[in-house]
């Protein structure tokens, strides 16, 4: 049976904060993304693969009690969220072989 670590390595973390962070200063933002912040992102895209009760994300936060996801709300902003989906990178575009 394969184990799946409740926590992403620290490297890989680290390395998508990174990215976000620089990515959002590109575009003249401010890109204070924390290794926390990403943590319950990668929670929320997680949930959401799972979880199918909405028909879009942005409904988990959303008053309505048949999509309202009290967790996600608690854990993260939703424009929190959307900011850092729209800056979410893996690797530094610098770097692309083109």
């Amino acid at each position: 049976m394969c184990e799946v670590p409740l926590k992403p390595d620290e490297e890989i973390l680290n390395m998508m904060v990174t990215y976000i962070n620089q990515y959002a200063a590109k575009k003249n933002r401010v890109g204070d993304c924390s290794e926390n912040e990403m943590m319950m992102f990668l929670a929320v895209v997680l949930l959401s693969g799972y979880v199918v009760v909405v028909t879009r994300r942005r409904m988990y936060w959303q008053g309505e009690q048949d999509s309202h996801n009290e967790l996600v709300s608690k854990a993260i902003s939703r424009d929190r969220f959307d900011f850092i989906m729209m800056k979410w990178y893996v690797c530094d575009n610098d770097d692309l072989f083109l």
